[in-house]
């Protein structure tokens, strides 16, 4: 799976720019280091729980583990998982075998780089409308061994309107294959000062949010 070096601008969610906006201060202010969980706590958080979803990392095996530590609503409708207690499933059990090959690989690019993943990928609904789905991947570390990810998802369609339930549900065909980002090229004086790489926030946030 190939990742495409890029700048914080290539994220186009408002609250998920704020996400990362957060997490690259955090690096900058550990001096490089991978942030921890417990120092991640940006405004507004609380408004965002239904796209979120922390997964703790189990490193008993030789490849780690990724296990959902919490409950993101909107993702596990997306999925047909509603109402269901997938909190403590492999991320593999979770979104099922036909989504695994494009799924995984995009969070253990999370592991192993230490640094924000985005991605993008282009679905249709039962009813033709198309949707984007944009993934924002933050890992964080304990001692220099990551522990956790939290990953801010998001669906968009500029239709204004689609369906949600089982978006996600493989329909034979495997899962769409996703544009992926690695965020590696930022400028420290930007983040701190909060003005980030700006470019395109504007044409971003009128957009409709399904959120």
């Amino acid at each position: 799976m190939e990742f495409i070096s890029a700048r914080p601008d290539v994220v186009r969610s408002i609250r998920q720019i704020e996400f990362l906006r957060y997490w690259l201060r955090l690096r900058i202010q550990a001096d490089g280091r991978t942030p921890r969980m417990h120092d991640f706590q940006p405004e507004r958080i609380d408004e965002e729980r239904s796209d979120l979803v922390t997964y703790q990392i189990d490193w008993a095996e030789s490849v780690p583990r990724i296990i959902i530590a919490s409950s993101g609503a909107r993702v596990a409708e997306a999925y047909g998982r509603a109402n269901e207690r997938n909190a403590g499933l492999a991320l593999g059990d979770f979104i099922g075998a036909d989504a695994v090959p494009t799924v995984v690989p995009v969070y253990h690019a999370c592991i192993d780089r230490r640094l924000p993943i985005y991605t993008i990928t282009n679905f249709v609904d039962n009813e033709f409308h198309p949707v984007v789905y944009e993934r924002l991947l933050l890992p964080f570390a304990d001692r220099d061994v990551i522990t956790h990810i939290v990953g801010s998802l998001k669906t968009i369609s500029e239709d204004g309107r689609f369906q949600l339930k089982n978006l996600f549900v493989a329909d034979g065909n495997g899962f769409p294959a996703p544009t992926c980002f690695v965020i590696d090229q930022y400028s420290a004086a930007r983040v701190r000062s909060g003005r980030g790489d700006d470019s395109g926030i504007m044409e971003a946030g009128s957009r409709a949010e399904n959120c």
